[in-house]
C-alpha cells in the first residue's frame, strides 16, 4: 500500500522547514505530499507497517474481511477490507497511545530520555578525540563508517550534536490535554 508512493522530504533552508516532494505523479503520492507534514506520514508509515506485530493479519483473514464486506454491502472489498484494517489499527494505537498516559508519566518518560541522551553525550565525550580513551572512539568511528546512516557517514561529533537535540526536544515536548468525549 505505502511502498514506494509516499514522498520525500527535503530541507527548505530559506523557509527552515521540511518540504514534500511527491514520489511519484500518482494522485495518491501528491495527497500524501500535500496532506501530511514528514512527522505525521512517517507516524503514518510506521504504523501501517505494524499491522503484523500486532496480529491482526492473522485474525482478520481475507474470508473474514470477505464476510464483512458482504455485510456491509460494500462493492470494492479490497479497498474496504483495507480500510477497516486501517481503522481498527488507528483504534489499536490511539488505544495504546493513550492507555494510562497521564501528564505525570509522561514527563517521566520525557525525563528518562533526557537523562539517558546526557549520559550517553558524556560517554561519547569520554571516548572522542583528546579523551584519555580516545582508542575506543576510534574503533566505534570505524564501525560506524561502515554502515553509513541514511547514505552519510555519522562520527561521535554528529552523534553528540544529535543527542543534544533529542536532549532538547524531550524537554521542550509537552502532553497536550486530550479532549474528553
Amino acid at each position: 500500500m505505502f511502498a514506494g508512493t509516499y514522498p520525500k522530504y527535503v530541507w527548505n533552508h530559506e523557509y527552515k522547514r521540511w518540504d514534500a516532494i511527491p514520489a511519484d505523479d500518482s494522485h495518491f503520492a501528491r495527497t500524501l505530499a500535500a496532506a501530511y507534514g514528514l512527522v505525521e506520514l512517517s507516524r503514518i508509515v510506521r504504523k501501517h507497517y505494524s499491522i503484523p506485530r500486532i496480529g491482526l493479519r492473522e485474525k482478520l483473514t481475507e474470508e473474514k474481511l470477505q464476510k464483512i464486506a458482504k455485510l456491509a454491502n460494500a462493492k470494492y472489498v479490497p479497498g474496504f477490507g483495507d480500510h477497516l484494517l486501517n481503522l481498527i489499527l488507528d483504534a489499536h494505537k490511539d488505544d495504546a497511545m493513550y492507555r494510562g498516559s497521564t501528564a505525570k508519566k509522561t514527563k517521566e518518560g520525557l525525563k528518562k530520555v533526557q537523562a539517558k541522551a546526557r549520559e550517553l553525550i558524556d560517554a561519547l565525550k569520554d571516548i572522542d578525540v583528546g579523551s584519555p580513551a580516545e582508542y575506543p572512539g576510534l574503533l566505534l568511528e570505524i564501525q560506524l563508517e561502515k554502515v553509513h546512516f541514511k547514505e552519510q557517514s555519522i562520527l561521535i561529533p554528529d552523534l553528540i550534536e544529535v543527542l543534544h537535540l533529542l536532549n532538547h526536544a524531550a524537554g521542550d515536548a509537552k502532553p497536550q490535554k486530550r479532549k474528553e468525549t
